[in-house]
């Protein structure tokens, strides 16, 4: 077998090179800079804070507890939305039912959706995600008196009474109990109510009621759809 005879000094010539590169790269390495930090992701931002209702006494709740009373002759106006904006950011925004003088509203009666405690605002007022939709009637009262008003919604609820929010709960929730029970002061005769109901998806629908301080129905108490 043919042997070859490599030189002495060529070996010592190629093994210094790659010494030598590897001493290159170590250098390299070393002066090169460190990588950057990892760069934690944004935490996501607080969840909405619910509303949480005031302790009652045990017969208070358990009046509130029947489906009786409910509010369901309304006119209606909607659906609003926009651009870009989910349902938990438009319950925020202003639209026309909001200002003062109610310019460019189309007030309807609430006919589809009427059930016997709640309005199904997805058939009375149309289909569509990340929208709002306003609810308004007149509640006469025989008195000057402190009331309970007890809202559902899906999926969040502002409420005004005689022009002011008595109660705002921007979350997202389907229409089942507990409801939100907010006191309120009604005054003799009539007052205006208005419900604004905003959809995440899903669902939406709303149920309101005007109850006594003690739960119980309030004698007297008259609804009537307002005009257009």
């Amino acid at each position: 077998m043919k042997r070859w005879l490599i030189p002495v000094g060529l070996i010592l010539a190629v093994g210094g090179a790659f010494v030598a590169a590897k001493v290159v790269r170590r250098l390299r390495r070393a002066a090169a800079p460190p990588p950057p930090p990892a760069v934690e992701a944004p935490a996501p931002p607080p969840a909405p804070k619910a509303w949480v209702n005031p302790p009652r006494d045990k017969a208070v709740m358990d009046n509130l507890d029947s489906f009786e009373g409910f509010i369901v002759s309304w006119v209606c106006d909607g659906p609003y939305d926009a651009k870009g904006e989910n349902g938990l950011a438009l319950f925020d925004r202003v639209f026309p039912p909001e200002t003062p003088d109610q310019a460019g509203c189309f007030w309807k009666p609430l006919i589809r959706g009427v059930g016997t405690w709640e309005v199904d605002l997805e058939d009375g007022i149309g289909y569509g995600d990340d929208v709002v939709g306003y609810l308004r009637t007149r509640v006469r009262s025989p008195r000057a008196m402190d009331a309970l008003l007890q809202v559902g919604s899906d999926d969040g609820v502002k409420v005004w009474l005689n022009g002011e929010v008595v109660h705002a709960n921007n979350v997202q929730r389907g229409l089942v109990p507990p409801f939100d029970i907010v006191d309120v002061k009604l005054r003799e005769g009539w007052n205006d109510l208005m419900l604004k109901v905003t959809d995440c998806g899903g669902g939406w629908a709303a149920c309101c009621r005007l109850r006594a301080p003690d739960g119980t129905e309030i004698d007297g108490l008259e609804v009537q759809v307002p005009e257009r």
